[in-house]
């Protein structure tokens, strides 16, 4: 089962409790890590720089012959080759004969910021536009073998192929998907050139910037694209991420929502905010050129009480004095407002807020964040409230946000008291400062958790063992494992693992388990990859929720999907998404009816339906309600549960769902995509989404990226573990579950693939 994810606990379990707003916290288990601000320009794919192809070949040779050769690469007319048809030449082809080789033909830049990777088994095309335009390369097709990684290089054509080539553009990956929707395959869109212009096209097989390969996909066949892209005017529906359509010289493609929205209009180049400046860093009036950019951008400055976008680069802020403040967590727009006026807002001049509040320093530096003052012993949100010195805001589980504010030291998960002191019985002090926490120490064999942290030369492996009966895919819960031992991390000195194990990671054991090989047929553990090559470990209907059996491919529901061949035995279907498929990608299901199995999807619904889940492991097929933007504000309308809406994110979006929730009820939420999956097998990137849950006066009380089945994100107010007790018990009244795409942080802004949010009440 090569692909399965496993969860790995740190050696020290230790959370910064301080979780707000304005403040960034590092990336931790179960916390936001996504930042408020993008800071990448969301034009053409390319490396940014206009700088020279790293080659072997000699010196600056301009020429008008047609270059035969690219640096020991035969240079191929894709015109002879391929067919054209409207505005697009195709040619299906291969890189079997191509040689291995890394310094051949058109490489990327070293250490490039925007491809930092190689190629291999390289081929080199020739290829002139017909029309002034951009080209759209891209062999995301049906006749790319599944596996293989391929990567494109683009370079001016009007010189010969040597070290002096100019880069235009380069990509390894397709940022049209996310997800289990993402390809290995590569998509890329070159600037606007004019008629006749040649460039020179390397179609190659990934290779990673240090030199290491991927252990499969450099050999295989694929499908090439290119299409002539006409620059559309000023008025007309874009793309901003310039990978589908492109706008003219003087218009820029603005965001429909925010400037970083990836569905935009076309806009006369100074007339909107979001839009490039004119010529001469000219805007019209009431807006401002930012020549701090490149390139160089109109936006506006809106008063307080408007919506703004929550990030330095937006196209609406707010005056200096004032910030964009939103309590959604994962929010672009917000409201602005008087800067130490409110929660949320940045401190005042003076470093001060209005009464009830106090200003929190940021632990990145800059500017403090003002935060509701609450009492000693008060209730307290780690998200927007501050504890008195001397206090934590010890919440009630760790995926919770609301708990009661508790003297240092005494407790787990509060702050060590002065000089590193816990006063609280069987605690610790752990971590390092300023982010030391009193935490229980585990021994092996020990339950460890959000309060218990495992010892010296042991790890707490996320849901197994006595920790983790709940559930596979625990991420809250697990057991100290024995470094080098079965489950345990893999030693970095000395023998990796005991006697008769092995390291699943022999290149990096600090991210490796030390796991046994089984025959076909044994009991395996589910989530460890346990099962020898080419078995699976499938989880065995009527047993635990770790217990499965070693089977071949294909042969059980849960096994990974063949590669050749049929995927999966008679009576059964893959639940992969693609035409050309390879082995390890998807999972066989039999046809579900009424019930389904959300947490090993085993089973597939209807067409038209998805496993709605009403519990971890208890679901109906039922259809889906498509979302209605905008759908982004918490408190809105509530809708009738249970309910199963299908959506897709934009870059940086929040979609929201409220639900009534009866006095002392209880409320599951899940999101996934339509086929039941987040990460695992069937998703070459994980898909990373995040679900949070608010209360009737609009206030975050918790949320969960990834407890789920395939790492898919869950809130359950009936988890026999009590992992979400914040989701039971609850006050009546309405509670909105807002979901959004932790994932948007690449060198282009990716669209999540389609989810389905699910929400239940009882």
């Amino acid at each position: 089962m090569p692909n399965r994810l496993s969860c790995r606990m740190s050696r020290v379990f230790v959370v910064l409790v301080l979780a707000v707003l304005g403040i960034a916290c590092g990336p931790s288990m179960g916390m936001d890590a996504s930042p408020d601000a993008p800071g990448v320009d969301s034009g053409p794919t390319g490396d940014g720089s206009d700088a020279p192809i790293t080659t072997d070949g000699g010196g600056d040779v301009a020429t008008d012959a047609p270059a035969t050769s690219c640096n020991m690469v035969a240079v191929e007319d894709l015109a002879a080759l391929g067919t054209f048809m409207g505005d697009t030449t195709r040619y299906t082809g291969n890189n079997m004969m191509a040689m291995d080789s890394t310094t051949i033909g058109l490489q990327p830049r070293p250490a490039s910021p925007a491809c930092p990777f190689l190629s291999t088994r390289q081929r080199v095309f020739r290829y002139t536009q017909r029309t002034a335009g951009a080209l759209r390369l891209s062999t995301s097709n049906p006749g790319t073998t599944r596996g293989f990684d391929t990567v494109i290089v683009v370079a001016d054509g009007s010189r010969a192929c040597t070290s002096t080539t100019r880069s235009i553009a380069c990509e390894d990956d397709d940022p049209l998907y996310g997800g289990d929707d993402r390809r290995v395959s590569t998509t890329l869109t070159t600037p606007v050139r004019a008629a006749g212009t040649t460039v020179f096209i390397g179609l190659g097989a990934f290779v990673g910037s240090t030199g290491r390969r991927l252990p499969a996909g450099e050999q295989g066949t694929f499908e090439l694209t290119v299409q002539e892209l006409t620059p559309q005017p000023a008025g007309m529906p874009c793309d901003t991420r310039g990978i589908n359509s492109i706008c003219a010289a003087d218009a820029t493609c603005v965001g429909n929502t925010t400037r970083f929205s990836t569905s935009g209009t076309c806009r006369a180049n100074g007339s909107a905010p979001g839009a490039r400046c004119a010529t001469g860093d000219v805007c019209t009036t009431g807006l401002t050129c930012d020549t701090t950019e490149m390139p160089a951008r109109c936006y506006s400055v809106v008063a307080d009480g408007m919506p703004c976008e929550r990030f330095a680069n937006g196209a609406r802020r707010c005056n200096p004095t004032s910030t964009c403040v939103s309590l959604v967590r994962g929010a672009v727009i917000g409201v602005c407002r008087a800067n130490g006026s409110v929660t949320g807002a940045s401190c005042d001049a003076m470093g001060a807020c209005v009464a009830g509040l106090v200003c929190v320093p940021n632990p990145m530096g800059g500017t403090g964040t003002c935060l509701s003052s609450v009492g000693a012993g008060g209730a307290c949100n780690s998200f927007d409230s501050r504890c008195p010195t001397g206090q934590s805001c010890r919440t009630s589980s760790y995926s919770g946000n609301a708990g009661t504010c508790t003297p240092d030291g005494t407790a787990s998960r509060t702050a060590c008291a002065m000089a590193g002191m816990c006063s609280g019985a069987m605690l610790t002090c752990q971590g390092a400062a300023p982010n030391q926490l009193c935490l229980g120490s585990g021994t092996a064999g020990q339950a460890c958790n959000q309060d218990v942290a495992c010892g010296t030369n042991t790890t707490c492996r996320l849901g197994q063992g006595a920790g983790g009966a709940g559930g596979i895919f625990d991420v809250y819960q697990g057991s100290c494992m024995t470094d080098g031992a079965e489950f345990g991390q893999c030693r970095v000195t000395g023998a990796a693992c005991d006697a008769g194990l092995t390291c699943s990671n022999a290149a990096d054991p600090a991210n490796g388990v030390c796991r046994r090989d089984l025959m076909a047929g044994a009991a395996c553990q589910y989530s460890f990859q346990t099962c020898g090559t080419g078995l699976e470990c499938a989880h065995t209907a009527g047993m635990g929720p770790l217990v499965g059996t070693c089977v071949a491919d294909g042969t059980a529901p849960g096994a990974n999907c063949r590669g050749t061949g049929s995927p999966c035995d008679a009576g059964m279907t893959c639940s992969r998404l693609y035409t050309n498929p390879s082995a390890g990608e998807g999972v066989c299901q039999l046809a579900a009816t009424t019930t389904c199995d959300p947490r090993y999807s085993t089973d597939r619904c209807p067409m038209g339906q998805t496993c709605r889940p009403s519990s971890l492991d208890t679901g109906t097929c039922a259809p889906t309600t498509n979302e209605v933007e905008p759908n982004d504000a918490v408190g809105g309308a509530p809708i009738t549960a249970p309910v199963a809406v299908l959506g897709t994110l934009d870059a940086y979006d929040v979609d929201c769902v409220t639900v009534n929730v009866a006095a002392m009820g209880r409320l599951f939420a899940r999101v996934s995509t339509p086929a039941g999956f987040c990460g695992g097998d069937i998703a070459p990137r994980t898909i990373r989404w995040r679900i949070d849950v608010y209360d009737p006066a609009g206030r975050i009380i918790g949320g969960d990226a990834a407890s789920s089945g395939f790492f898919c994100p869950r809130i359950d107010g009936s988890d026999p573990a009590m992992r979400f007790p914040w989701a039971a018990s609850l006050a009546a009244g309405a509670y909105s579950v807002c979901v959004h795409n932790t994932d948007a942080t690449g060198r282009t802004f990716s669209t999540a693939a389609q989810y389905v949010l699910t929400v239940s009440t009882m």
